[in-house]
């Protein structure tokens, strides 16, 4: 029994040694594979078995919704609150979702009372927007 590339060789479709083998050489083998010749290299290869991936539930049989996702998050201010901050007389606003800087966690879960986050004009302190 001979390994594929000994049978490529045979054909004139590679050299001896290592290399790549050209798409011809690969139809080549696939050729004789389905023919019924069988080859020493590919003998005692495992076997890959493809599996899909389980499908696990979110917190065992709870299902998801957007009430209870950030169950387990401290949430300060709701996920939809705005936050201002003036800049030479003008205000703008960012979302709840950019760090704070005091604490290091997002703006509507932070912990700190005192609210910095970095924006577009540098570090400015924070106030949510209807307060």
């Amino acid at each position: 029994m001979q390994t594929r590339r000994e049978y490529l060789v045979t054909k004139g479709l590679a050299k001896e040694g290592r290399g790549k083998l050209s798409r011809a050489a690969h139809e080549e083998i696939a050729r004789a594979v389905a023919s019924g010749m069988e080859f020493s290299d590919l003998q005692d290869r495992p076997v890959v078995v493809k599996r899909t991936p389980k499908e696990r539930p979110a917190d065992g049989n709870v299902e998801v919704t957007e009430e209870n996702r950030y169950a387990g998050a401290f949430m300060r201010y709701p996920l939809d609150q705005v936050f201002k901050y003036d800049h030479e007389g003008k205000s703008y606003e960012i979302t709840g979702r950019t760090a704070c800087m005091t604490c290091g966690f997002s703006l509507v879960g932070h912990i700190c009372n005192h609210a910095v986050g970095l924006t577009f004009h540098g570090q400015k302190e924070l106030s949510p927007k209807g307060e």
